[in-house]
């Protein structure tokens, strides 16, 4: 089974869901700054006993990366783009 915590950026806030082989476990929206989102998203990687984030970089590029590296060096992250 793979657990995954998937980071969505919007402007403001961001979604973090949880999903495990097609399931969604938990699904919230965090208000704060970039870097206090992504703290959010580390908290639920590490609650949850996730295998890895995934990045939807659309909107973020390599800022969801590159800011998770500075939180948490040890998360696995995987970029994701998504197209039609």
């Amino acid at each position: 089974m793979t657990r995954v915590v998937t980071v969505t950026p919007a402007v403001t806030t961001m979604r973090i869901v949880v999903t495990e082989d097609g399931w969604t476990l938990s699904d919230e929206v965090v208000c704060g700054t970039p870097r206090e989102c992504l703290a959010a998203a580390v908290s639920t990687y590490h609650a949850f006993g996730a295998d890895h984030v995934a990045g939807v970089a659309n909107n973020g590029g390599d800022l969801i990366g590159l800011l998770l590296n500075q939180i948490d060096p040890a998360v696995p992250y995987r970029k994701v783009i998504l197209t039609r």
